[in-house]
């Protein structure tokens, strides 16, 4: 009986050192959701001022920065979406999910916004973006069918 006293304290000592971390990772990961929405803004304000004067190279400039805000804002909702499940249902799923649309918006946005702005061409780092953009809503969908399945078996 005097063994499992400290193991019990122990492992309630670890619980609150694993709730702490999630807690500040949520707050992170909503963090950067915010700063990636005004992030996506500030590009799409320059994007709308750039000249067009019938250019067509201009014009395609213009559909990527359009294409990369909207993208950037979208998915900057679902990384402080992801958040806010890291920081108050915590769970790997919806921090695969963070992750994801992080790096996501990284690979895709990134690259769209280097191809319109600096005219360099990053190869297949946009595909790979946008495939991890599905694989962090794939990773929310099973996240929420795990919470679903969780609450059933409960009641």
């Amino acid at each position: 009986m005097g063994l499992t006293a400290p193991a019990a304290q122990g492992t309630v000592s670890a619980d609150k050192g694993i709730a702490a971390m999630n807690k500040k990772a949520g707050w992170v990961w909503i963090m950067l959701g915010a700063l990636s929405a005004g992030i996506a803004v500030f590009c799409g304000a320059l994007g709308a001022h750039l000249p067009l004067d019938g250019d067509p190279l201009q014009a395609q400039r213009a559909r990527w920065i359009d294409t990369a805000q909207y993208y950037q804002m979208v998915h900057a909702l679902g990384l402080a979406l992801a958040g806010s499940l890291v920081l108050y249902l915590p769970g790997r799923l919806a921090s695969l999910a963070a992750w994801s649309f992080c790096i996501a918006t990284l690979c895709f946005s990134g690259g769209l916004y280097l191809q319109a702005f600096a005219d360099v061409s990053v190869g297949p780092v946009v595909p790979l973006g946008g495939g991890l953009f599905i694989f962090g809503w794939l990773m929310l969908a099973l996240y929420a069918g795990k919470a679903v399945s969780s609450a059933s078996s409960q009641s």
